[in-house]
């Protein structure tokens, strides 16, 4: 069995990156299987995809899995982090999640640094840590074309109602990341993957 997410969660305090400081009240990162970024290694080989090049969930997780499965469902809720989910709980706010529990389990995880909801996205679609497929904020420099970005709506990050238009610089969203995304694993091995998403969000950032 999984251990309880109380112990979860004092195992996350307790630990640091490899020399740097961890404030009060700070979670770093966990990449050794307790991170968002375990979680697209763990559904590929749940899929039958496995990626080896990525580090799936650690072992401790495995009570709360089967080893294989037909269909995985991932909803993602942005900004929605554990302490507010255990407040939404605790006034009860969250009837949907109060109903899932009933059948399932509620393991935390860390997130990334940066803790972004662009790093995080793109983390969660390439298995790769923000470092390694570079999408480190909301807004960047992208010296290959000489202009501050923003990575969400694919703008100059000076423009209003400019969504898209990083496009006419000749940023091209498809290829300007430099790591693989799942959609190709998907792909290649004949696995249909569908998105759900609000229709202001499609084709952005976001998406």
């Amino acid at each position: 069995m999984t251990r309880s997410s109380a112990s979860f969660q004092e195992k996350y305090r307790q630990h640091a990156l490899p020399g740097i400081p961890r404030g009060a009240g700070q979670i770093h990162p966990f990449y050794d299987g307790y991170s968002i970024a375990n979680l697209p290694a763990s559904i590929c080989a749940w899929l039958g995809c496995p990626l080896p090049s990525a580090r799936p969930l650690a072992a401790e997780f495995s009570g709360a899995f089967s080893a294989s499965y037909r269909h995985v469902i991932f909803i993602l809720v942005d900004g929605l982090g554990w302490d507010s989910l255990q407040s939404l709980q605790e006034n009860d706010r969250a009837p949907a999640w109060e109903a899932l529990l009933q059948s399932g389990q509620l393991l935390p995880l860390t997130s990334v640094a940066p803790s972004t909801t662009s790093a995080a996205l793109t983390t969660l679609w390439t298995a790769r840590q923000p470092a390694e497929h570079g999408i480190i904020g909301y807004e960047m420099f992208l010296k290959e074309f000489g202009l501050i970005a923003n990575i969400i709506l694919q703008s100059v990050s000076s423009f209003i109602g400019e969504s898209g238009s990083l496009a006419r610089a000749g940023f091209d969203p498809f290829t300007f990341l430099p790591v693989p995304t799942l959609g190709g694993r998907f792909l290649s091995n004949g696995i249909r993957a569908f998105a759900l998403q609000p229709e202001p969000i499609n084709g952005s950032g976001l998406s």
